[in-house]
């Protein structure tokens, strides 16, 4: 049996609860993203949709649980109980070609909570995953444009500190501000 978690860290802890029918993994966070260096968001009609890349870290990652995956006897997904986890274990599924998993999450790293978590597993929760979907949808429709004109204005007001972005709070704010 595998589980698949976010951290390396808890991949270690959570394996000293289990016995050895059990292998526990990390994905390190993110397996796919948008494209660091490109727009990477397709606008068609009135519907926006993300180009999601591997990161070069990320492909060694989803082939060595894609491989893991089709020798396990059973998946359960273990990434974090949020919006960001909802999104890993999507794209785990969708890129290690599962058939077959379960969807769990802990609420803290003890023995009694891993056990009755993966007594009780669930399904991905498609709510959160468009949220997530749509919350880095704006941070790089608003932010990504507005970035690059602040770090443009820092350069010609001469300030010697270059932000690298605005943050995923400011920038959709802002627009709302200049919209009201």
């Amino acid at each position: 049996k595998l589980i698949v978690v976010e951290s390396p860290e808890k991949a270690k802890v959570i394996s000293t609860f289990l016995d050895k029918g059990w292998r526990v993994v990390a994905s390190k966070g993110h397996i796919l993203d948008l494209p660091e260096k490109e727009y990477g968001v397709k606008r068609e009609n009135n519907s926006f949709s993300g180009e999601y890349v591997p990161s070069q870290d990320s492909k060694k990652i989803i082939t060595e649980i894609a491989s893991l995956v089709s020798g396990a006897e059973e998946v359960f997904l273990a990434t974090d109980d949020d919006r960001e986890g909802e999104k890993i274990a999507s794209d785990l599924v969708e890129q290690c070609k599962m058939k077959k998993y379960h969807r769990v999450t802990f609420s803290e790293i003890s023995k009694k909570e891993v056990i009755t978590s993966l007594e009780n597993p669930r399904k991905i929760d498609s709510v959160r995953l468009a949220s997530q979907k749509a919350r880095r949808l704006i941070d790089r429709i608003v932010g990504y444009p507005g970035s690059a004109a602040i770090v443009q204005d820092f350069k010609n007001l001469g300030i010697p500190y270059e932000p690298s972005s605005i943050g995923r709070s400011i920038a959709p704010a802002l627009r709302l501000l200049c919209q009201v």
